[in-house]
């Protein structure tokens, strides 16, 4: 399942407060909407990629490179 635009900017917002580039963010419904419940600097993915299909060590090592290249 996609996150929405307003999921995605709380996930990466919540990452970019504390200071992280890479984070595993876990939210959690409240009503309406989702709250942060915690952000983690070295996270498991191996469930989430399991459910989701999403290759994320794949897109991880991706990610790293285009920063690399930007650099």
């Amino acid at each position: 399942m996609a996150a929405d635009d307003a999921t995605r900017d709380l996930a990466v917002g919540a990452a970019r407060v504390v200071g992280l580039g890479f984070a595993g963010v876990d939210l959690i419904p409240d009503g309406e909407r989702w709250v942060v419940a915690e952000v983690n600097p070295s996270p498991g993915w191996r469930h989430f990629a399991q459910a989701t299909g999403v290759g994320v060590a794949r897109s991880l090592v991706a990610a790293l490179a285009r920063l690399g290249r930007d650099r």
